[in-house]
């Protein structure tokens, strides 16, 4: 047989092996050390998270732990992703059950695991970013009696200041009685100074003006109090919470609950926390929390106090020093050994930290890195333009001599600085990726795309409709737009009259009168669903009959844009969701609203880097490249900024210098570098200002950093040279074949996509491999909502149909949907769930799993692709003595057993049979279940209202038909043998997503 069952596999692979014996004696130390804290200090290069990825396989190999039982915290989903694939490495699918998370995800993953125990928030829901400044007016609106924070000129103009305070008290887990406490404290400190005023002369008697400013600041912070207090009280009314609260809430629950900090604490054994210097108080107190049941915890910190740099996300040097203090007979293991960076390279860096005049004791790295003739380069150059260009020719040099365009980066101070850098490599032709949330909204293809939607929303406004008309995926020649508004002009007629005509338009001799008269009428449907429908379902049938779609998937740059089109998706979606009357005018004047207050919306996270990174020198942490270039390196923009902030909060971390944060941000761009660090800046700026180089230059090891003149390249440029019409970039697009093989792999296959897939390719290509964005419609909410109120029915050991009933209604007030849409699934679904209900009380199993995830590996005989990812969401477990069956809802109309065991010629006939199968190999390959049975349990009931509950045996002939199945699709996948397929379907023209790759270019 093909598949076997394994009960007991090793907890290690070969690659642990290989990756332990590389280990120098430091790193050993730690990485056997499995129990008892271990504080680690590591600087860049010296292989923390190798050593954390390590000590995680070592424990499992050590020990008799579980998987599950290890939690190890981190502060990106990048980070989160990076260490997933190098467990998995080294322990196999076990590498999946280890509890990886950020702080936030790990405290989302415990309120909904949890839901009694966080009322507030599972009955809340996320505020968005308008809704806070849109809350804050309404705050500051109210209290007319503010002196410092309400000015008269504009009694608005503190609202991002006040809200960006209150973020920060809540990152350093200050609630309003806290704050007032210690605004208190620092007035009756300040009043208590003998200096404080003039002693004689004109101004005796008054505060000296120096102490002014003090008691100015102190009273904005007592009129904070006021406002913060407010926040919370109409939070907590209007039924919403905000990111910070995600943490500060678990935090405060456990340390009122010591019920649920048990449960915790006996659930995760062993906690591992990396980049612990970025760690804020609410952040530090929670895995304080998690581990204070045992005097010597088994506490695992991975850290290096010359890389915090998160200050702006409340993080403090403190939080990271005061382990030390907490745990004094903890292993303290320092890594000086650096494999990443030259020696030249780590000197600077250290010459730069070590200036700081800090009394901290700095470890200086060594290299150990096989690196030759590294450098370290500073140029000066006239102005922004050349040192641009000058960059962009220097990476097409290295890139000619055979670097991988995605080893080289380019750092700099704030995401505004993307735009110069990016613009000189489009000049070169210089394929690159902006890493940096830039706006999304910003994006000129996306601008159009709301643009056209801005004439839905406000049908009958011309001016709107005139511009809209010139938008490059409607296809519309130039000459004929200028011909149609002139018309319109000369003969004062309506522009709508004059699209929807074709006879006019034949008269004015358009080219293509058939198409403008066509985009008419869909205008005219669009604007009529724009007033009754949902705001999903018009935002996906404008995304689908506009063209904009099928644009994208041929542009030259369809990665990113996908990415940036998903981004502006999700917001619909979630501007929707809980609002039943929300309309496209209401999602116009939300963007509206974004555009006045510079609120970004950011795209979705890709996958694949394709061609040079840019990036700011904070997204930079935690990645490494062979040349690095740290541009815009002016005084005041890296270091010694001018704080922006009116306040200056009572708090522990306020004493920091603010040009230690930029120092240690600095020191972290140099410490990217493997071969070569490159710092330039311009001279002169646009406005004709002379700069200064920022002092960490000045403060560079004089005997090592080389100045390089530029005289030379800028007498060889003219000014022409930035005249010249920019050619299009040159970006990543989902006909990339390495990009999708890379993409198949890092995702793998659930069995929806290899349901999609044997149905149409075309179906998996689009919806599963590069997922086109689409707001759920009213079928997929439907399924949402009753899958949700099943887990909630189940998951409190069953309740009456009332409780399953109020469930339903509760998720579907969540949704997205509106108007007779949410009135129809409203019906159908609480009829269906009530019946459902009626037909089986009183016989369901008790002793249950609901949506149990499995994210693990299947081995196939591919040479190019031996393991393949499978994962997967099983809707219930039904726990016997002899095994456990797996039952799957759904929420179509009831299917017959002939269909579902794929004895019909209906094209999905036997893919319910199928998803059971793919479950069994699942539970197999996971370890933990041994699966005899699964069935389909109906929702929607037939027509003559009877509910059907189909069941399954399930065996391993059957999974070995599957592992048979998969290992054709990978291969049809990686081979992409299916780029000329069509479905069956295509030849009747039922397939949309056959069309959309007929559209394909």
């Amino acid at each position: 047989m093909l598949y076997t069952r394994v009960m007991v596999r090793p907890r290690t692979t070969p690659e642990f092996n290989k990756r332990y014996a590389m280990l120098n004696a430091e790193q050993k130390k730690a990485v056997d050390t499995v129990e008892g804290p271990v504080m680690v200090i590591a600087g860049p290069g010296t292989g923390k998270t190798q050593i954390l990825t390590l000590r995680i396989a070592n424990i499992l190999k050590q020990t008799d732990a579980e998987p599950s039982s290890i939690l190890a915290l981190t502060f990106t989903e990048a980070g989160v992703a990076a260490m997933r694939k190098r467990l998995v490495s080294m322990i196999g699918p076990d590498g999946y059950r280890v509890g990886i998370y950020t702080f936030h995800a790990f405290c989302n993953t415990t309120i909904q695991r949890f839901p009694d125990d966080f009322p507030r928030l599972i009955s809340s829901d996320a505020i968005t970013d308008i809704d806070r400044v849109l809350l804050m007016r309404e705050i500051l609106a109210e209290k007319e009696h503010l002196e410092q924070l309400r000015p008269f000129y504009d009694n608005f103009a503190y609202v991002r200041d006040c809200l960006s305070a209150i973020s920060e008290l809540k990152r350093e887990y200050v609630d309003p009685e806290a704050f007032a406490t210690l605004v208190d404290l620092s007035e009756k400190d300040f009043l208590k100074r003998e200096d404080l005023y003039n002693e004689k002369g004109a101004y005796k008697g008054k505060m000296k003006t120096e102490h002014q400013k003090t008691q100015k600041r102190i009273e904005r912070n007592k009129e904070l109090i006021e406002i913060y207090e407010q926040y919370e009280k109409l939070m907590r009314e209007k039924k919403l919470y905000d990111y910070e609260d995600m943490i500060g809430v678990v935090v405060s629950r456990l340390e009122e609950d010591r019920d649920v900090l048990q449960r915790l604490q006996e659930e995760y054994q062993y906690v591992l926390a990396d980049e612990h210097q970025d760690a804020n108080t609410a952040q530090n107190r929670l895995l304080e929390l998690l581990v204070d049941f045992h005097a010597t915890p088994n506490l695992f910190i991975v850290g290096d106090e010359k890389q915090a740099i998160f200050r702006f996300q409340g993080a403090s040097l403190e939080n990271f020093l005061y382990f030390k203090k907490k745990y004094p007979e903890a292993l303290l293991v320092t890594l000086k050994n650096s494999y990443r960076s030259g020696q030249k390279i780590l000197d600077v860096a250290h010459s730069v930290i070590t200036a700081s005049g800090e009394n901290i004791e700095r470890t200086e790295l060594m290299s150990h890195a096989a690196i030759e003739n590294e450098a370290v380069e500073l140029r000066t150059f006239s102005n922004d333009d050349l040192e641009a260009l000058w960059v962009a020719r220097d990476i097409e040099k290295h890139i000619a001599e055979g670097v991988p365009a995605q080893e080289i980066a380019v750092l700099y101070r704030t995401n505004a600085d993307a735009g110069y850098i990016a613009r000189a490599l489009e000049r070169e032709r210089i394929p690159y990726t902006v890493e940096s949330n830039r706006n999304i909204l910003d994006d000129p293809e996306i601008a159009q795309f709301i643009l056209l939607l801005r004439a839905v929303a406000d049908f009958g406004n011309e001016e709107i409709l005139a511009r809209a008309l010139h938008a490059r995926f409607l296809g519309f020649q130039p000459l004929d737009v200028f011909k149609i508004l002139k018309h319109r002009a000369r003969n004062r007629k309506p522009l709508y009259d004059s699209i929807y005509s074709e006879k006019t338009l034949k008269e004015i001799t358009v080219s293509e009168p058939k198409a403008i008269s066509v985009f008419a009428k869909r205008l005219t449907k669009w604007a009529q669903s724009g007033h009754n429908d949902p705001v999903i379902d018009v935002f996906n049938t404008v995304l689908d009959e506009s063209g904009f779609l099928t644009m994208i998937l041929n542009s030259t740059r369809s990665v990113e844009m996908l990415e940036k089109l998903s981004g502006l998706a999700r917001d619909v979606e979630q501007l929707a969701a809980g609002n039943r009357d929300y309309t496209l005018k209401d999602l116009i004047h939300h963007l509206d609203l974004l555009d006045e207050y510079h609120i970004s919306i950011t795209k979705s996270s890709g996958g694949k880097n394709a061609g040079v990174r840019l990036m700011t020198g904070h997204r930079s942490k935690g990645l490494e490249f062979d040349y690095v270039y740290l541009v815009g390196a002016w005084d005041t923009h890296w270091g010694n900024k001018r704080s922006m902030s009116i306040f200056s909060l009572p708090l522990q971390s306020e004493d920091v210098q603010d040009n230690a944060d930029e120092r240690r941000l600095f020191y972290v761009s140099l410490t990217r570098a493997r071969q070569a660090v490159l710092v330039s800046y311009g001279r002169v700026a646009q406005s004709g200002k002379e700069r200064l180089p920022t002092q960490f230059i000045e403060e560079m090891h004089e005997g090592i950093k080389e100045d390089i003149s530029t005289d030379e390249f800028e007498a060889t440029i003219t000014p022409d040279v930035f005249l010249k019409k920019i050619p299009e970039a040159v970006h990543l697009s989902v006909a990339d074949t390495d990009y999708l093989k890379d993409l198949f792999v890092e995702q793998g296959l659930s069995v929806t996509a290899i349901n999609n897939y044997l149905t149409c390719p075309w179906s998996y290509f689009y919806s599963n491999l590069i997922r086109i964005p689409k707001i759920p419609n009213k079928h997929m909410v439907l399924g949402t909502v009753v899958h949700k109120a099943l887990n909630t029915f189940f998951d409190g050991k069953i309740g009456t149909k009332e409780v399953l009933l109020n469930a339903f209604n509760d998720a579907l007030t969540r949704s997205a949907l509106s108007g007779p849409t949410y009135q129809e699934i409203e019906e159908r679904g609480g009829e269906a769930l009530s019946g459902w209900f009626d037909a089986y009380e009183g016989k369901w199993f008790t002793e249950v799993k609901n949506e149990y995830k499995v994210d693990t590996v299947v081995s196939l005989s591919l040479e190019e692709l031996p393991q393949l990812r499978v994962r997967g969401e099983l809707d219930k477990v039904e726990i016997h003595s002899d095994g456990v069956t797996v039952i799957d809802y759904k929420t179509g109309k009831p299917k017959s057993r002939n269909h579902l065991l794929g004895n019909t010629k209906a094209k999905d006939s036997g893919n319910y049979f199928r998803q059971l199968v793919f479950y069994k190999m699942l539970l197999d390959l996971d370890g933990r279940f041994v699966m005899k049975r699964g069935a389909i349990d109906f929702i929607q009931p037939k027509d003559n209202g009877k509910y059907i509950f189909e069941e399954f045996d399930i065996t391993g002939a059957d999974v070995d038909v599957l592992i048979k199945e998969i290992q054709k699709i990978s291969t049809e996948i990686l081979t992409m043998s299916f780029w000329e397929e069509r479905c069956a379907d295509h030849k009747k023209g039922d397939c949309e997503y056959c069309a959309l790759r007929d559209a394909m270019q």
